[in-house]
This record gives structure tokens, sequence and C-alpha cells, in this order.
């Protein structure tokens, strides 16, 4: 069970699900909001995310890659990132190369992908529900129910 909650946090690292859907394919990306459609595409932090509904629920089909990289034996600042900026997050990218997080993604903290100071990651703080985290507006980290109902759809026979 413990291995369960630890995959699904080390998931929440990198997968965001959205609430609330508005915009176009065809043209340049919006930003990523509570207009965004889900099935079109939509822009944070200079990256372009394709959006997809599973079962009832939106989901950014890749991973999650904002903010600037750090190296691998770098800790990330005790200053919590900036609601709404991804500038101010601090991302690894696997063997110190960029290109890993192009392919797949940033990895992050705990404490950085729930917008809370580095000291969060070795004492408990509180993490509010739905949290945004460093996910753009109108999009949160998926809580533990949203994962269940994405585990129970994606494993149902058939």
């Amino acid at each position: 069970m413990k291995n369960i909650k630890i995959q699904r946090h080390l998931l929440v690292l990198i997968i965001l699900i959205g609430l609330m859907f508005c915009s176009s394919k065809g043209v340049k990306a919006a930003e990523c909001s509570t207009l965004t459609t889900c099935g079109s595409t939509c822009s944070y932090g200079g990256v372009t995310y394709n959006t997809v509904i599973i079962d009832s629920q939106c989901w950014f089909r890749e991973n999650l890659n904002v903010g600037a990289m750090i190296t691998n034996l770098e800790i990330p600042d005790n200053t919590a990132p900036t609601l709404n900026d991804p500038n101010t997050v601090s991302k690894w990218c696997y063997n110190d190369n960029p290109i890993y997080c192009n392919q797949e993604g940033g990895l992050y903290t705990w404490a950085e992908t729930n917008a809370l100071s580095n000291s969060c990651n070795l004492n408990s703080c509180s993490v509010p529900t739905p949290n945004q985290g460093i996910c753009p507006i109108g999009w949160h980290i998926p809580t533990d129910a949203e994962f269940y109902t994405l585990e129970n759809y994606l494993t149902s026979p058939g």
C-alpha cells in the first residue's frame, strides 16, 4: 500500500489534471487556463501541451516541463515557486541533459511540485485540495481520488 502511495506521489510530480476547459487547435496554442478546451493544445512556460479526456477527466498528454534546469547535484532553493510563474520553478533533467526534459518532462521534488518551500520535503506541510502547485491557472495537482478514478478507468476489464 505504501509503494502505491509513493508511486502516485511520484506521478504527481509530472502529471497534471484540468477542471475547466475552452481553446482551439490550429493556431498558436493559447496559454493554458480555465478556458482551455480539453482535446486541444495550450502553452505554459513556453512549452506546448496537448490535452486529452480520459474517462471524465482532462489531463495533459505530456509530462510537465517548466522551470529552470538545475544540475543533479544541486538542491532547489528554499523559496517556494510563485503561483502562475513557471520561471520560478526548479527542475532536474535526467542525466543533466535538457534533451530528456524535452522528451520526458522535468523532474520535481514534492515541495516544488506543490509550490511549497524546499523544507517541506523533510517536514510535514499542509497542502490544500485541490492544489494548483506549479500548474497553470485552472489546473491542479491530481488528488488521490482523481488518480483512483484514472486507475479504475485504465485497469477495468476490456
